[in-house]
């Protein structure tokens, strides 16, 4: 046998297939758009296909050479929206044609635009959460919950100056809500 001595090195070829299974940890149904819809974004946007999400990622023209990339992209995507629900609401959006349609359906389904009942509804939580006798590190876990999700809206809303302005006139708004709910409650244990 002769002594073989390669003349040049093999060059590594990097193939990335995004075939990897999604996870799917939390499935959207009624209650839990919030998380469901930022899990989703950051999951979405570690594969690099947030703009299929928002709408930068175009459909191009049948005749353009992207158009099945885009297509198979398209349809990944949407497999991982419409994989991430429950059966139910799978019935209402695997129709839609493509995945800005579906995340659009969505917001529109379980989001008003508006985090005026919601803010209120998780002020309200927090004074009526009890410990109960659960374990502080859990009763605690709850508060820090919902603080964390009063602060997110409000500071989603905070970005621009009229958001600032909107989310002083939601504040006083809730706290005459509060004051109200209240003043209902003391006067029901009377």
């Amino acid at each position: 046998m002769g002594d073989q001595t390669p003349t040049s090195l093999p060059q590594s070829v990097i193939v990335h297939h995004d075939n990897s299974t999604f996870p799917t940890s939390i499935v959207l149904d009624e209650t839990n758009f919030s998380l469901w819809s930022q899990l989703m974004e950051m999951r979405i946007g570690a594969r690099n296909k947030i703009g299929f999400l928002t709408g930068e990622k175009m459909k191009p023209t049948t005749n353009d050479p992207s158009y099945a990339t885009w297509i198979t992209d398209n349809n990944r995507v949407k497999s991982w929206l419409i994989d991430s629900m429950s059966p139910h609401l799978m019935q209402r959006f695997i129709r839609l044609a493509t995945a800005k349609e579906i995340w659009e359906a969505i917001a529109k389904t379980f989001y008003d635009g508006s985090d005026e009942t919601c803010l209120f509804e998780l002020n309200q939580k927090s004074f009526t959460t009890k410990q109960n006798g659960r374990p502080l590190s859990t009763f605690y876990n709850e508060l820090v919950e919902i603080f964390q999700e009063i602060d997110h809206r409000i500071v989603a809303q905070e970005e621009a100056v009229a958001g600032v302005i909107h989310t002083h006139s939601i504040m006083a708004r809730l706290r005459v809500q509060l004051t109200l709910a209240t003043n209902s409650d003391l006067d029901g244990k009377s």
